[in-house]
């Protein structure tokens, strides 16, 4: 009986989750509530047949113990109004979940070199732990395995949109090489990638700003000098997402723009310092930085000079977790390391 509870109980929370306008969400439920569940529960059974309003009681408690997380849950989703980053710890690689006010879902870049099966036992979890149940957008920097290689399988077990593409990705995937067979598994889920597109509306805005139009079609131009950079923007607040790029298109994008500050950014290149512009990081002036990198590579990643700068590293602080709410206050904290800064 405990069992075609729990089946029926899993059957009704899919169902409703295909109902656009209803999601129904929970998160792991405390101790005390799980002990009473078990406690009306054998209540329920103990209770002579007879004593008809008791067990009507009880079980009117046993649904309300069941359905007071998920409205909990609910209305929180629905009432939330802060922007939240989080840059999952994936080891070589990238992957971050951007959850924008009004239930929009966007995550840039998805792919490791270092571990394996990156949608299964990362990515979807994660998703899941926050309440998100699809995606409005992938957005990928560049073609390069630890960007990208977990997109297909994040596809397959959650409905995705879009997936945008920078140029030299889109350009690769037209001849035989490995962007064309990562094209070819996103055609065969019926979601083809499209180019780069910008995101505006009253409160949040997406903007690509680099590559410019003619690096894009410079072959000659390395394809980490012509990776994505994102610009996310909240309420006044800045976060810049740097792929992969090295000093010719660090040197240009701030020669483009020479009055750029951000409040946070994720470092180029998982935070590497070989083919790093000097002055690149400290002249946008970031309070937060984040490098995305593995155990390996994390003692040589770049530490800040300016001692109001807060440093992250996923190798060692875990998933790191930027929000920003609507009178622009931001916080940042590790999961690992709980440590917090607030501005």
């Amino acid at each position: 009986m405990l069992n075609l509870a729990a089946v029926t109980l899993e059957k009704t929370v899919i169902a409703l989750s295909h109902i656009d306008w209803f999601h129904l969400t929970a998160h792991r439920p405390p101790l005390p509530l799980v002990l009473t569940l078990y406690a009306l529960l054998i209540a329920f059974f103990l209770i002579p047949y007879q004593q008809t309003r008791l067990k009507k009681a009880c079980l009117l408690l046993l649904a309300g113990c069941f359905c007071l997380p998920f409205a909990g849950s609910r209305i929180h989703h629905y009432q939330n109004d802060t922007l939240k980053m989080t840059c999952l710890s994936v080891g070589h690689g990238q992957a971050i979940i951007v959850s924008a006010p009004g239930g929009r879902h966007f995550l840039f870049d998805a792919g490791s070199i270092t571990h394996q099966n990156l949608a299964r036992k990362t990515i979807c979890p994660c998703l899941r732990h926050q309440g998100i149940f699809e995606l409005d957008a992938v957005w990928l920097s560049h073609g390069d395995l630890d960007h990208l290689n977990a997109v297909p399988h994040l596809a397959a077990a959650v409905p995705v949109s879009h997936v945008y593409a920078n140029a030299a990705l889109l350009e690769n995937a037209q001849k035989p090489s490995l962007e064309k067979r990562f094209g070819e598994a996103l055609s065969d889920l019926s979601l083809p990638m499209e180019p780069v597109t910008d995101v505006t509306d009253t409160s949040l805005k997406i903007r690509s700003l680099w590559p410019d139009t003619r690096t894009a079609a410079d072959t000659t131009v390395t394809e980490n000098d012509r990776s994505q950079v994102f610009l996310i923007e909240y309420v006044g607040r800045k976060i810049l997402l740097c792929g992969d790029i090295e000093k010719l298109a660090q040197h240009a994008l701030l020669k483009k723009y020479p009055s750029l500050t951000v409040d946070v950014m994720v470092l180029p290149h998982h935070g590497s310092t070989n083919n790093l512009e000097p002055g690149f990081i400290e002249k946008l002036s970031p309070n937060i930085t984040i490098a995305s990198c593995s155990r390996r590579n994390a003692p040589r990643a770049y530490r800040p000079e300016n001692p109001h700068t807060q440093a992250f590293y996923t190798a060692t602080d875990g998933a790191i977790t930027i929000k920003i709410k609507p009178n622009g206050t931001l916080t940042a904290a590790g999961f690992l390391k709980p440590k917090s800064n607030q501005d």
